[in-house]
This record gives C-alpha cells, sequence and structure tokens, in this order.
C-alpha cells in the first residue's frame, strides 16, 4: 500500500523529543472515518437535544426561582445561613441549567454532560426523596421527585445507546 501513497500525501514533521513522525494521507482518512463514526444519528441527536435543553431550562426556572424566594424560617437564629445557602443552591443549580442548555450545540455526546446531568439531577433527586421522607411532600416535591427520575432515565439510557452497546457491538464484531 506504501507504493501508492504520492510524494504529496507524506507530511514530515518534528514532535517534542526531536523525532521526525511522518503522516500520510491514507491515516488522516481513516481518523477522518474513525470521526464520523463517533457521530449521534439522528435518534440519539433528537433525544440528547431535548434532554439538555428540558433539563437546562428547568434547572434555569427552578434556580431563579430559589434565588428570588430564598427559604427563611423567621424563628431560626441561623436564618441567614439558611438564606444564603439557598442563594447558593439556587445559582448553582443555574450554573448547571446554563451550562446543560448550552451544551445542545454539540455533535456528539460529550462524557462530561452526561455525568453532569446524571450527578445533577441524581442529588436533587436525593435531596428532595430525603425532604419527602422528613415531612408531608408538597406537589412541588412531587412533581419534582418525577421530573428528575425521568432525567435520570433519559440520561441512563442516553449513556447505555451511546457507549455500553456500541462496546458490546465492537466485541461481538471483533470476535
Amino acid at each position: 500500500m506504501l507504493n501508492k501513497i504520492s510524494r504529496s500525501e507524506i507530511t514530515p514533521y518534528e514532535d517534542q523529543s526531536g523525532s521526525i513522525i511522518v503522516k500520510t494521507g491514507t491515516i488522516k482518512a481513516q481518523q477522518g472515518k474513525a470521526r464520523l463514526n463517533n457521530n449521534m444519528n439522528k435518534q440519539e441527536k433528537t433525544l440528547y437535544f431535548r434532554l439538555t435543553v428540558a433539563q437546562g431550562s428547568y434547572y434555569v426556572l427552578i434556580g431563579f426561582f430559589i434565588i428570588l424566594f430564598p427559604v427563611t424560617i423567621p424563628h431560626i437564629t441561623e436564618s441567614l445561613i439558611l438564606e444564603f445557602n439557598s442563594l447558593f443552591v439556587g445559582s448553582l443549580i443555574v450554573g448547571i441549567g446554563g451550562s446543560l442548555y448550552a451544551g445542545k450545540k454539540y455533535t456528539r455526546v460529550p462524557l462530561s454532560f452526561c455525568i453532569l446531568g446524571l450527578v445533577s439531577s441524581g442529588s436533587i433527586l436525593f435531596n428532595q426523596v430525603n425532604a419527602a421522607f422528613a415531612r408531608q411532600p408538597s406537589l412541588f416535591q412531587s412533581v419534582d421527585i418525577v421530573v428528575e427520575l425521568a432525567f435520570i432515565g433519559l440520561w441512563v439510557y442516553l449513556a447505555y445507546w451511546k457507549w455500553v452497546n456500541r462496546q458490546f457491538s465492537k466485541l461481538d464484531s471483533e470476535g
């Protein structure tokens, strides 16, 4: 195969150690094919886009709601600490929501967004379930628990579809 490569396709360059490395057009073409295989199909794109928009928008709205209406209990002497924590958590949720919403532009599902979506919805779900066990859950808590479970389910499904299933498919095709 080396005899089919023309002189214009061979590009020598030096790496950091001073070694000369040669790249060929054939290797670049193979890398391009591998990059294309990592892109999402139409269903994955639709799910990823809708999931990042839905979770991002939901978190931005909830975060602003927490910031605008912080939790204060007048009978507690640590009311200022509670108010600060409410503002802090609200701003974190707005930041997570904004980054998830901004992640809709990617053509591939970054693993970091999948982890961010799973961890943020899991921690909010854990907090809401703890609060529901401590006292009678409100309608908002009940709805939020269902929404967070839906987010977790969709992220797990997308992660399975994107990474786990494809890894097993590669193993089956190699064996």
